[in-house]
């Protein structure tokens, strides 16, 4: 149904696929759920500092359809279903504030400063509890080339492996002195190491065995280059929207078979081909359904964080054979954590970029694109859209804390002026500073919006 509206075939695609409705709740039960916990964790923290709250919207904005009370606060549904709010007593100096002790600006701004870090805070805890689910119940995701014996695919073009003299049908027998059978036992050896610097290898060749110490260097960041690349599937996984793939046809679940007739073997070798090939027309052999397509996709120029050049063509690839590896409780746990450090590093990483100007605000994601993600997750299984669920409830916890009038960090760094200056600001610069806010977020909106509308038109009409 979504793929159908993002190539143009029409809303009364709604109307004729079957489960589209389902499909639609299960989305939007989701996203309700991460703004909840988000609000829930404001609820909470202010309630424990003795903060009144006079109204949580359970779901949606507007006038109240229905709820109940509970001591000061009612909980209710509301007219517009979108997302969820909490109104403090005293939260702002737009209503009556009369100084109470059980309102929000009578409370000390450290405590203040809790309550407005809980949501996030809070969206950061559903992000790690979402991901131990899907390692608790399935276990992690792993591709099922991990379980082949560790012989050579090929080598990454003058790559540190390439230099060292290894080549295709290479077996690997022992790696940094840790004997390995399998690509799982490649990886292991590396486990622990700072960075991938060095390699120390013996593999047979040919019935006779040899070794050979292969040095990497400050630009070595995937370890296909310091041992070469396995032999594995590659599939695509993800398409952006209005890309040059999405342009040139590719679709997800298409299987690359072959770039300018060498063919492809490895997703490392796949990436290496098209980053190389920015600005010429790269010809794909790909499976789709059967059949098999010959494509052309011209790879687009882009800047790295370290100035390097290389081409893009908007997709994600990933290996076609994959399983879940079981895990303890104990490891999904520490899995679960350890994922989503990673996971805010890069997002954090990527709105740094932004602020630079080294990436492009296109690149955004508004309501009608998280939608279309999360229903396309949705479609592929419970464990992708539970993941996409705690991708975007990990989103929402660094937005928020963004220093941004109108959002909590915009509020903590309010707080902090506050506190250096060791008294609170006016009600009119309060005033001026939240319009400022609402200013950049409308700008903000209507950016992603039309990012969103853009990528639902068909890339054909965009040339």
């Amino acid at each position: 149904m979504l793929e159908a509206l993002q190539h143009g075939e029409g809303v009364l695609a709604l109307l004729s696929f079957p489960g589209t409705l389902r499909l639609i709740v299960i989305v939007a039960m989701g996203l309700t759920l991460i703004i909840l916990a988000h609000e829930w964790g404001h609820y909470i923290v202010a309630r424990l500092a003795g903060v009144r709250v006079e109204v949580f919207s359970i779901l949606g904005f507007g006038p109240r359809l229905f709820g109940w009370r509970r001591g000061d606060t009612d909980f209710r549904f509301s007219l517009v279903p979108l997302g969820a709010y909490v109104r403090m007593a005293g939260e702002s100096t737009e209503g009556e504030v009369a100084g109470a002790p059980d309102e929000f600006l009578s409370k000390a701004r450290w405590q203040r400063a809790l309550i407005l870090a809980a949501g996030p805070a809070m969206n950061v805890v559903c992000a790690v509890v979402l991901l131990f689910l899907i390692f608790a119940i399935y276990g992690i995701p792993e591709a099922t080339y991990l379980t082949k014996p560790a012989v050579l695919a090929g080598v990454l073009k003058n790559s540190p492996a390439a230099k060292a003299g290894l080549s295709a049908g290479d077996r690997l027998v022992s790696v940094n002195g840790k004997p390995v059978a399998t690509w799982e036992d490649v990886g292991r050896a590396f486990e622990g190491m700072q960075n991938l610097s060095r390699a120390d290898i013996v593999f047979e060749r040919a019935g006779g065995s040899e070794d050979v110490s292969v040095s990497g260097g400050p630009s070595t960041s995937r370890l296909t280059e310091l041992v070469g690349y396995p032999d594995e599937t590659v599939q695509i996984i993800g398409i952006v929207p209005g890309g040059p793939a999405d342009r040139a046809g590719l679709k997800v679940d298409d299987v690359v078979k072959a770039a300018d007739n060498e063919p492809v073997r490895s997703v490392d070798q796949f990436v290496e081909k098209i980053q190389g090939s920015a600005g010429r027309a790269v010809n794909l052999e790909i499976q789709r359904e059967g059949r098999t397509l010959t494509l052309s996709v011209k790879p687009v120029e882009e800047t790295l964080p370290d100035g390097r050049k290389v081409g893009r063509i908007g997709i994600q690839p990933g290996a076609a054979d994959s399983h879940y590896r079981r895990l303890s409780l104990s490891q999904a746990a520490s899995i679960s954590v350890s994922e989503i450090g990673s996971l805010t590093a890069q997002i954090c990483g990527t709105v740094w970029q932004l602020v630079v100007g080294r990436a492009s605000i296109q690149d955004l994601q508004g309501p009608v694109g998280i939608a279309r993600i999360s229903g396309q997750a949705a479609q592929r299984g419970v464990p992708d859209f539970i993941f996409v669920l705690a991708l975007i409830s990990l989103n929402l916890a660094i937005v928020n804390l963004l220093p941004i009038p109108m959002m909590d960090g915009g509020q903590l760094l309010l707080l902090g002026m506050e506190g250096a200056r060791r008294r609170d600001f006016s009600g009119a610069f309060r005033e001026h500073f939240l319009q400022v806010g609402i200013a950049l977020l409308l700008l903000l909106v209507v950016l992603v919006m039309y990012n969103d509308i853009r990528k639902l038109i068909p890339a054909k009409w965009l040339g």
